[in-house]
């Protein structure tokens, strides 16, 4: 530095300042009051750039109008809308959306703890004040949501469906999936197939029974409940005949006679046009024809408003929220006698759709039944299924039976040229094999005595 830059600086009160050193007069200052002036002296430039910054936001403004904005808030809403319509959880796909209870470490754990957290009690309340408390007079709704928190923290295993009973459990590989089958007696064979919200369990009534009658009984869980496996895909009519073909044939069997319940009865229905050669009759329970049943859910006033569990299958994430509404599904399908949903049926159900992607594979089972006629296979399926059939047919119906109109089953005769029987019980509703078991095994057994009979 110049001898003139030094005297200059020592003169300068502003430049003793900036290096640190007091001005003539002045007593040393603190870093504290350094940084202050040195803010001052910066403050003028600064406030300058900000009014020049809001200067040129407010022309851009006045110049793009309205129609910018409407604009990001219409690409915003449309990517909204991208996701929703795209997302249809499949059960092998672990997401937030799967309870995260399906987590494999101590993430889901915390995410869990987290979403069951209390809210802390204000003070001086009293105990169960300030908490959401069931309606009076409603300790189902109670229990089930109880039983819903529990699944949440603890999801059950796929060893909950192995139910100890006169049966052997065993799995079958099929169509390129493991499937569990419950086992009884000897004879010509008999697959029982579950309906929703259960699995193989439904059918405890009727093994024994049709085992005491000469046959060879299997109960099997579908692809997606009990202790089957749970794959991403195939969760449709057409592979769900693949998937019963295979497994009558996987113990040595030639062929079968089925007996389907809701949405196994929509299968049952479907087996004699799918797969003729391992059918010799069929019993579906509580489901019309599939083409009189799609027909009439958006014809006919009565049917589509029977069908609106069917449409809230659809919504996104509503597979999740099925263990929740288990008990509640049992009871509004049944008839007026809840004598039979017991404590350990609701619970073996709500645990069994508690399974992780259980409920997600019911879903989509309904998913694409409901969606049919706008896919590819769908549309297949249809054309397929309104082939007219020679195989004997026993179709039961409660007549109280809520989700489906009785008079359907009679509409179901066109379909069918071989011999039908319908078959119609009353003072029940959808579950006729538990409602009324010794109807449904009575029944059965003087069917398949004719169409089917054992050795």
């Amino acid at each position: 530095m110049s001898n003139d830059h030094a005297r200059t600086a020592s003169t300068d009160p502003a430049a003793r300042r900036l290096v640190g050193q007091p001005a003539p007069g002045e007593t040393e200052r603190s870093v504290g009051q350094l940084v202050a002036d040195a803010s001052h002296d910066i403050s003028a430039p600064v406030q300058s750039e900000i009014q020049l910054a809001k200067s040129e936001v407010t022309k851009g403004l006045s110049f793009g109008g309205k129609g910018a904005g409407l604009l990001g808030a219409a690409g915003f809403v449309a990517l909204l809308g991208l996701i929703f319509l795209f997302h249809t959880p499949g059960p092998g796909h672990r997401d937030l959306a799967s309870h995260v209870g399906g987590l494999p470490h101590h993430h889901g754990a915390a995410l869990r703890h987290r979403s069951h957290r209390r809210s802390p009690r204000p003070q001086g309340a009293e105990e169960g004040q300030g908490q959401h408390r069931p309606a009076e007079g409603d300790p189902q709704r109670a229990g089930d949501g109880r039983r819903h928190q529990a699944a949440q923290l603890n999801p059950p295993d796929a060893a909950a469906a192995l139910v100890e009973g006169p049966w052997e459990h065993r799995f079958v590989s099929a169509n390129g999936a493991r499937f569990h089958v419950a086992l009884a007696g000897s004879g010509p064979l008999v697959v029982l197939v579950h309906g929703y919200p259960q699995f193989w369990w439904a059918r405890r009534h009727q093994i024994p029974a049709l085992a005491s009658a000469g046959y060879r009984v299997a109960a099997v869980d579908l692809r997606g409940f009990g202790a089957s496996d749970k794959p991403p895909t195939g969760y449709d009519a057409p592979t769900a005949c693949d998937d019963l073909a295979a497994i009558i044939r996987s113990p040595g069997a030639d062929d079968a006679a089925i007996v389907g319940l809701g949405l196994g009865a929509w299968i049952t229905w479907s087996m004699p046009t799918h797969q003729p050669a391992v059918t010799t009759a069929i019993a579906p329970i509580g489901m019309p024809h599939p083409a009189i049943f799609h027909r009439a859910m958006w014809r006919h006033p009565l049917q589509w408003r029977a069908n609106q569990y069917l449409r809230a299958m659809q919504a996104p994430f509503a597979s999740e929220r099925r263990a929740l509404t288990v008990t509640r599904r049992l009871r509004a399908w049944s008839g007026p006698d809840h004598g039979w949903i017991t404590a350990e049926t609701a619970d073996r159900y709500t645990e069994a759709m508690a399974v992780p992607f259980a409920g997600q594979a019911a879903a989509e089972y309904h998913r694409w039944f409901y969606r049919c006629r706008l896919t590819p296979t769908g549309v297949r399926y249809l054309h397929r299924v309104g082939a007219r059939i020679d195989t004997p047919v026993l179709h039961l119906q409660g007549e109280q039976d809520p989700t489906s109109l009785p008079v359907m089953g009679q509409e179901s005769r066109r379909f069918v040229d071989a011999a039908m029987t319908l078959t119609d019980i009353p003072g029940v509703g959808h579950f006729l094999p538990e409602e009324a078991p010794e109807a449904v095994s009575s029944a059965l057994i003087a069917r398949l005595a004719v169409a089917h009979p054992s050795r």
